[in-house]
Parts: structure tokens; sequence; C-alpha cells
């Protein structure tokens, strides 16, 4: 790997804690269209300047924290609602189809 593909793997890490950061702020108002929406951006952006494999790994990190932070019961990667399951597994399943058209 070399550095200049470290620091895009770096980034791309750090831009998914800073959504993260600011949408667990907001957390009591924000819906999961929302959290999708967003980490769907922070994905995109991924694939776009890192690749497949960095769009695929961003996603399935995006994945478990909107899993673990944003779906009650929040801090488990329990799944109460049938239709939380939908919304994470539609979230991964256009986030990974996204970063293989961007490659």
């Amino acid at each position: 790997m070399t550095r200049s593909s470290a620091s895009i793997w770096a980034l791309a890490f750090l831009s998914l804690a800073a959504a993260t950061l600011a949408l667990f702020a907001a957390r009591n108002q924000l819906g999961e269209a929302h959290v999708a929406l967003v980490f769907l951006l922070v994905v995109l952006g991924a694939s776009a300047a890192g690749g497949r494999i960095l769009g695929i790994s961003t996603a399935l990190i995006a994945f478990l924290a909107f899993d673990w932070f944003f779906l009650p019961p929040y801090n488990t990667l329990l799944v109460r609602n049938p239709f939380d399951w939908l919304v994470l597994f539609v979230f991964l399943i256009t986030s990974i189809v996204a970063a293989q058209l961007l490659y």
C-alpha cells in the first residue's frame, strides 16, 4: 500500500467517523433515511477516491455503525423491528452496488 493509498483509506474512515459523530449528536431528531443517506455519501466518496475495495470496506463498517448507533436497541447489533432489517440490507446493497459502479 502506497502512502497516497493509505492516506485515502485514512481519510475515508475519518470521514465515516466524523459523519457518525455528527449524526449521533442529532440522533433523536433523525430518521433512518437521514442516516442512510449521509453514510451513502461517505461510501460514494470513498469509492470514488479509493476504488471498489475501499468503498465496500466503508460500506460494511457504515452498516455496522448504522446498526450499533442508530437502530434501537442502541449499542447492540440486535434489530427489533423487521423494517429496520430491510433498511439495513437495502443500505448495504445500495452501497456495494454504488461502489462497484464507481469502480
